[in-house]
């Protein structure tokens, strides 16, 4: 694989942004969403939604994107966590909100690169414990974040245009995910 480059994104990564996010629903989530949720997507208005997300929550604080030749292949939204998202509504995690990988390149180390990057941006922080919620069905995602040391701890559910699902929530260590990378190196 090609040297991976992750960095926090600006207004001009929207565009790949919106593609990404789209693309790696329709793969990932065919027969898990209704279809017809789906097929309703489209790149302009998702571009639009964020761009405007980005001049008015300034979203580029939060939001990393990973490239391959100057290219963006994926991103990852996180910010503090929610209360009501964590064990015993305990305070000081962070939270991985949104985090997506080209489809034709997933398995190529970007997820990990990104993991990495955000981890780093929570230490610096002080934040040493991260949440990630996906979808129950969603196995791509489970396998990646049981893979790189996320406990599973709760479940919920969450609509999605009006399709009601179910989530899993895992934590991380995030010294502990350091600490892990620091002795295979």
């Amino acid at each position: 694989m090609k040297n991976i480059i992750v960095r926090m994104c600006n207004i001009a990564d929207m565009q790949a942004v919106s593609r990404i996010r789209i693309d790696a629903w329709r793969q990932a989530f065919v027969g898990i969403i209704d279809q017809d949720i789906l097929d309703s997507f489209d790149y302009e208005t998702e571009t639009q939604r964020r761009v405007t997300e980005y001049n008015e929550r300034k979203t580029g604080d939060l939001m990393c994107v990973a490239e391959i030749d100057g290219a963006v292949r994926g991103f990852c939204l996180f910010d503090m966590a929610k209360e009501t998202s964590l064990p015993n509504n305990e305070k000081n995690y962070g939270e991985i909100v949104a985090f997506y990988v080209e489809p034709n390149l997933q398995r190529s180390g970007i997820g990990k690169a990104m993991f990495d990057f955000v981890s780093h941006k929570f230490l610096e922080r002080g934040i040493n414990r991260m949440v990630v919620w996906t979808l129950t069905e969603n196995k791509i995602g489970r396998n990646f974040y049981e893979k790189i040391g996320g406990n599973l701890f709760d479940t919920r559910t969450r609509e999605i245009k009006g399709q009601i699902c179910e989530e899993v929530g895992y934590i991380f260590s995030l010294e502990s995910w350091m600490q892990q990378k620091l002795e295979k190196n």
